[in-house]
């Protein structure tokens, strides 16, 4: 994977001016208002969102990798321990060991069959995942609540939330045909090799200009958007990691579909449609030793209208650089 970043950082793109870039969208923007109360409303607005954009990504070292990564070095050494105790196989089978099992374990009273209990549970978890079965059990979801008789102030934050779970974790919206649907973040079109990924273990099968589809992203997944050419998520939201980093990388995206992990194989060709949320599944999966990465077709277009074109033997084999770092961004 390290070597195919460094392949596509040494392609000779060029970087765009993030900073340029911003300043002309904020004016375009303005441009449209014609009222001064709205203009002073959106400068407010944009100042704010501003100031919290980069809150998900900048805290979540410290409040979710650091800690996690501690919890697994504390867990590991506990799994240590039992292996040498003879109470498991293997020291990292420790993470399919319950709380109350590991306590009762580390004080000498390890339950008599505990060693075999990570292997079935590991099997079970395989199964779930294998058989996800439906999104929605039992009735369907009622609409959200009237919010009328709340103070204007908790109105404004609860629809926000309310509108932000429903992209989260909406039900997905039915395929019409081979189209997949979802929430587009980041505008373009994409056409290329499904590569469905599930998980750490399985970064390594991520190819370059590959269209990257998983059920969601987070920091750890970060390397993966500078080989991809496109993604595709299941769960998401405008705010949410896969979105920002697509955006700062320029990928066309689309997430929330909820269903793109179970409808798309390795080996599928998708158009993915950045600006409007649709995955066009143009043909079916074909061995994956068939399958070359110029057979991957970057169709970025500025506009979701315009037509899809073939584009140069260099521009197929290497997607757009990544773009500057978001604190370039925030200059």
């Amino acid at each position: 994977m390290a070597r195919q970043i460094l392949e596509r950082l040494a392609g000779g793109r060029c970087t765009p001016d993030v900073a340029a870039v911003r300043d002309a969208r904020i004016q375009e923007a303005r441009s449209q208002l014609s009222d001064d109360s709205d203009r002073r409303r959106f400068d407010s607005l944009l100042r704010a969102a501003t100031r919290v954009y980069p809150l998900r990504e900048d805290n979540v070292l410290l409040t979710d990798n650091l800690p996690a990564g501690l919890i697994r070095r504390l867990l590991l050494e506990a799994g240590r321990r039992l292996k040498e105790h003879g109470h498991l196989y293997d020291a990292r089978d420790v993470a399919w060991v319950r709380v109350t099992e590991l306590r009762n374990a580390l004080s000498e009273h390890a339950a008599a069959n505990l060693k075999k209990r990570p292997a079935k549970r590991r099997a079970e978890h395989a199964w779930v995942r294998a058989h996800p079965g439906p999104q929605v059990l039992g009735p369907a979801p009622s609409d959200p609540p009237d919010l009328r008789g709340l103070p204007q102030a908790a109105r404004r934050i609860n629809r926000a939330v309310i509108w932000a779970m429903g992209q989260e974790i909406g039900v997905a919206r039915p395929a019409a045909g081979e189209v997949i649907s979802g929430l587009p973040v980041c505008g373009g079109k994409y056409k290329g090799t499904v590569r469905v990924i599930r998980g750490e273990p399985d970064f390594v099968r991520l190819r370059r200009v590959d269209v990257l589809v998983c059920a969601i992203t987070t920091p750890a997944w970060s390397p993966l958007f500078a080989v991809a050419g496109a993604v595709v998520t299941d769960t998401g939201s405008l705010l949410s990691h896969s979105a920002i980093v697509a955006r700062e990388h320029g990928l066309p995206t689309v997430i929330a579909t909820g269903n793109a992990t179970r409808k798309l194989r390795d080996g599928d060709v998708v158009i993915v449609d950045g600006a409007t949320g649709s995955v066009v599944l143009e043909s079916q999966v074909r061995p994956i030793q068939d399958l070359s990465t110029s057979a991957a077709e970057l169709l970025i277009t500025p506009h979701a209208s315009a037509p899809l074109r073939s584009p140069t033997p260099a521009a197929a084999a290497i997607p757009p650089s990544p773009a500057r770092r978001r604190r370039q961004i925030r200059q």
